[in-house]
């Protein structure tokens, strides 16, 4: 059962009220900013907070290496800073890291923390994953800010 699934229920109602004429448009305006505002963009903002605070556990428990990073490169879909480095059983590792710009010279050394199969740059990571959780909790206080004064003008 996927997670889009229980908003099957909301938006059929939201659908056939619509339709029907039932409620005024304040009240669908209201139904739809719940809906999709305060629920769904929930979702990405708790989505970016697990993942910065996973990255930031690889960073205090994992293995540190010392990498090269031998550029930027932009190929299709798998785009980012090419890294390579060799971990504790002496394997050559190559990963691309879709974080901000490392240095503006390369290659350059870099530090890759490694734990339980997952791998990241640090704090080029935490600074990505930072900016885009405050990016998705904005978007989820404000749908909730839009939705409460939706609420209270209707009550009004």
């Amino acid at each position: 059962m996927s997670v889009l699934h229980i908003f099957k229920i909301p938006l059929v109602i939201v659908g056939i009220a619509f339709f029907a004429g039932i409620f005024s448009k304040q009240v669908m305006c209201c139904m739809l900013y719940f809906d999709f505002g305060v629920i769904l963009m929930a979702m990405p903002a708790v989505f970016t907070g697990k993942v910065l605070v996973g990255n930031i556990i690889i960073i205090q428990k994992g293995d540190k290496f010392s990498g090269i990073c031998t550029g930027y490169k932009l190929e299709h879909w798998n785009c980012g800073h090419d890294v390579y480095w060799i971990d504790e059983s002496n394997i050559e590792l190559h990963r691309r890291f879709d974080v901000p710009v490392i240095k503006l010279k390369y290659p350059c050394r870099v530090n890759v923390y490694s734990l339980n199969h997952s791998v990241n740059l640090g704090i080029f990571t935490v600074v990505k994953d930072v900016l885009c959780f405050v990016v998705c909790l904005f978007w989820w206080i404000l749908c909730v800010f839009i939705t409460m004064n939706t609420i209270y003008n209707f009550l009004k």
